[in-house]
């Protein structure tokens, strides 16, 4: 019996465990164990700051898992290390032995090394400790966190302006909040559009109460009582703020990978099958960097899951 252990059940773990099911019959001899650090069902994270927003109930992002024979999922089971010469995963309850693994640990939100953080990278083995009101969005916890934030002051500021920073902003802004986007490029969305769709998206963004500072970063975050109170900014402006959220791109999570002694660069390095450094360990999705270079993209993990699994 081959003893098949997939560590993340997020929206690229979860298809790869149902690409699997699907050859199951064929290959009854598979055992499937899922560990996933977070309580919930697998979920849509694209949809998050439509959380945000108020636009989507959480039950919305939910994606359908129903029981797959064979599988065992356990829900809110962190995986602490890998040990390869035993073949086992380190959980917080218990040793899971394997004979084959993949990594499907995603990405963690970037935290920007700006004075008032904290000065530690979210995620891995470090967690900040980021004063009151200070919020990444990248997981369901954290949108529901910047909506009960949303409370406590009627000024935001959000840090990067992308398109996940540019939807939390407008989220919030339909919230009542005054908001404004700081963003180190020199204009919106400066990796997807040019300076011309940019201005257009601006005005739409000033229609809806948004502010914008283009061009600059933030140079501290202003913090009292272990609380933040605003952001100061490269021209020495500061901005008040009762809450910040934190768009400023993702990391792959290399952690569990690295401290096993697999091969890492930005994300685990893998080939084009998915393969790391080890034979027996396979990674896709946001942790993993394939040769052709990782996009970021759910596409792109949903193929990497689709071809480990046949």
């Amino acid at each position: 019996m081959t003893r098949v252990v997939v560590v993340g059940h997020g929206m690229v773990g979860s298809r790869f465990v149902e690409d699997l099911h699907r050859r199951l019959p064929a290959a009854a001899d598979l055992t499937v164990t899922v560990l996933g650090a977070e309580e919930y069902e697998p979920y849509n994270r694209v949809l998050l700051s439509e959380v945000v927003a108020g636009k989507v109930d959480v039950a919305s992002l939910t994606l359908p898992s129903p029981p797959l024979p064979g599988v065992q999922v356990h829900r809110g089971r962190e995986a602490l290390s890998v040990d390869r010469r035993r073949r086992h995963v380190v959980t917080d309850q218990g040793a899971v032995p394997y004979d084959l693994l993949v990594l499907a640990t995603g990405a963690r939100a970037r935290v920007p090394a700006v004075p008032g953080l904290g000065g530690a990278a979210l995620g891995g083995e470090q967690h900040p400790c980021l004063p009151a009101g200070v919020h990444a969005l990248r997981s369901l916890d954290d949108a529901r966190e910047i909506v009960a934030a949303t409370v406590n002051g009627p000024r935001a500021v959000v840090l990067g302006g992308g398109v996940l920073g540019l939807e939390a902003a407008c989220g919030l802004a339909r919230r009542g909040l005054e908001v404004t986007v700081v963003h180190g490029g020199d204009h919106l969305m400066d990796r997807q559009l040019d300076a011309a769709a940019a201005a257009a998206v601006g005005q739409t963004l000033r229609r809806l109460g948004v502010d914008q500072r283009t061009g600059t970063r933030a140079e501290e975050v202003v913090v009292r009582d272990g609380r933040v109170t605003g952001v100061r900014i490269a021209n020495g402006d500061v901005l008040p703020a009762g809450l910040l959220v934190l768009t400023a791109g993702t990391v792959p999570e290399t952690g569990l990978a690295g401290a096993a002694g697999l091969a890492t660069d930005r994300g685990v390095l893998v080939d084009t099958a998915g393969s790391t450094s080890d034979a027996r360990i396979f990674a896709v999705g946001d942790c993993a960097e394939p040769p052709e270079g990782a996009t970021g993209l759910i596409a792109q993990g949903w193929d990497q899951a689709r071809r480990l699994a046949t």
